[in-house]
Parts: C-alpha cells; sequence; structure tokens
C-alpha cells in the first residue's frame, strides 16, 4: 500500500497530470516530481514510481528507481525492445510493471475478449475478427498498445483498424464476426481519470510485491484472487 507518497515522471503531461491530480483526490502526497522542466525530489523515498512521460525520459527513471529501490509502474505506450531491456535489468532489483492500459473496466474488457474467442473455438464458430482502435488525432500510436492487446487477446489473427479523429479519450472494439451474426464487445474511455485512478490502484499493488517483471494484467488478476479469497 501507499503510505508514505509516489512518484509521478511526465506530471505536466495529459496523463501524468491527470495522475497528479488523482493523487490530490485520494489524499496522496506526491513527493518527487518529473517533467520536461527536469526533476524536483522530495526529502523522502516515494512508495513507487509512476512514470507516464516518454521513453526518452526512461534512462533517468530507472536510475532514480534503482537509487531508491523504489517500485516502478511504467504506463508509457509500446516501449521499443532497449527500452524492454533496461525495465528487465532494473527488475532483478525492484518490481517493475508495464502497464499497456491502466483501466480497470479495459482489464475486464481484455477478458471478456479471451473468454469469447476460446468459446467460439470450442463450439466450431468459423470466427472472423477485427479490433477498431480509435483515438484522437494526438495519438502517436498506431495501433496502440491496447489495440495490441485486444488482438492478442483475440486469438492473434484477424486485422486492426486505427483511426485517429474524435474527441478524447478512446473507443475499442472487438467484432467477432459468423454466418449470419457478429458480436461487438466495445470499451470507451471519456475521461483520463479512469487511467488515473487505475494507475493509483496499480500503484498501490506494485508496492506489495517482490522485485520482477509484472504487467498490467497480473496485478489486477492479483487483486481480483485477493477479494474472491477474502469473500
Amino acid at each position: 500500500m501507499i503510505t508514505q507518497g509516489v512518484a509521478v515522471v511526465g506530471a505536466t503531461g495529459r496523463l501524468g497530470a491527470a495522475i497528479v491530480r488523482a493523487c490530490a483526490e485520494n489524499s496522496v502526497p506526491v513527493l518527487t516530481v518529473a517533467s520536461t522542466a527536469g526533476w524536483r525530489e522530495g526529502e523522502q523515498r516515494p512508495d513507487v514510481v509512476i512514470d507516464a512521460s516518454h521513453p526518452d525520459a526512461l534512462s533517468d527513471t530507472v536510475e532514480f528507481c534503482a537509487r531508491t529501490r523504489s517500485p516502478l509502474l511504467y504506463c508509457v505506450s509500446n516501449p521499443h525492445p532497449d527500452q524492454l531491456d533496461q525495465l528487465d535489468t532494473l527488475s532483478r532489483h525492484v518490481a517493475v510493471t508495464v502497464a499497456a492500459n491502466l483501466s480497470a473496466l479495459h482489464w475486464i474488457h481484455a477478458h471478456t475478449v479471451r473468454l469469447a474467442a476460446r468459446l467460439g473455438v470450442a463450439i466450431g464458430c468459423d470466427l472472423e475478427t477485427v479490433v477498431l482502435d480509435r483515438h484522437p488525432e494526438t495519438k502517436r500510436d498506431a495501433p496502440s498498445a491496447t489495440a495490441r492487446v485486444l488482438h492478442e487477446c483475440a486469438g492473434g489473427t484477424g486485422r486492426i483498424i486505427s483511426e485517429r479523429y474524435g474527441a478524447p479519450v478512446n473507443d475499442h472494439h472487438v467484432l467477432f464476426g459468423a454466418p449470419y451474426e457478429s458480436l461487438d464487445i466495445h470499451h470507451s474511455v471519456r475521461d483520463l481519470r479512469a487511467a488515473a485512478q487505475g494507475a493509483l490502484r496499480l500503484a498501490a499493488q506494485a508496492t506489495t510485491l517482490p522485485a520482477g517483471r509484472y504487467t498490467a494484467d497480473d496485478l489486477y488478476g492479483q487483486l481480483a484472487d485477493h477479494d474472491q479469497l477474502a469473500r
């Protein structure tokens, strides 16, 4: 759990600023912030570092986490292989969670897609799969990390159609087409507060983990299992 506070890298970006606001709303101290203006470190070690910045900032983030032994929640989309290597090296010392998407309902969406794909195969449906990936024009990655995850959940076949238009934040449809019928599993995010609240939920869980490499799917799965055990 978060007892001291957090560090936020990319604190002035769209997602980073939303995370800072979520911290204020949930009485979570932000001890250290980093942005294009530089790092402003607090006196206390943060319980966890949340990086929502840019791939170019990763080396500084890794150095800070290694020095403070703080776990890392890495929220930057589609890290390159050399960046994943840096994260793997760091994960020998602290817990590192790479999150393609922070939203709790995205996690449910992805698991629903995985279940639908598995059931379709089990009963012999001849399915055509399409992932629709809609973000505003400001989104650089196409397809998005979320669309890649959903494509994998749907079986890794079929197409991803990425479109860049419209209002924030995003829409993702997974369409399963069969002769004479179709199934549309849809998740829509209307405000970055969904991702920011998810970041705090995952960050708190990350503080409980031993050193190693994790995904948001791992952490939400742990939270769901813990809730079931508590019932």
